[in-house]
């Protein structure tokens, strides 16, 4: 998925909150919390009910992250999926880097 929110359970994180914190005081579902752990799609109601509750804007729990299919030469079959992640631009416009493993391998 092209949206991650790995941003919104390294908050939780700093903020010392768990999962079920954040799902009593947003007033959102197991289900939906379950769906934001697999990066799946959310209503934007639900991102507003997350930023209300953790007083945030919703760049601070979402992320996109463009795919790019690699493709086999020989097969012309995609093989898998990379994700390109564009820098970040701190104060400077200089990149902020960050390992893009870590995005793809953190399971929370």
């Amino acid at each position: 998925m092209p949206i991650t929110y790995n941003k919104l359970f390294h908050l939780l994180i700093d903020l010392g909150m768990k999962k079920k914190d954040l799902q009593e005081e947003a007033k959102i579902t197991g289900s939906i919390m379950a769906r934001l752990a697999k990066n799946e799609t959310v209503r934007t109601d639900t991102i507003e009910k997350i930023c209300e509750a953790l007083q945030c804007q919703p760049g601070d729990i979402m992320e996109y992250i463009e795919i790019e299919d690699l493709i086999d030469k020989k097969t012309n079959k995609i093989v898998k999926e990379k994700a390109i992640i564009k820098p970040r631009l701190g104060e400077k416009n200089e990149p902020i880097l960050e390992d893009p493993k870590k995005y793809l391998e953190e399971d929370f």
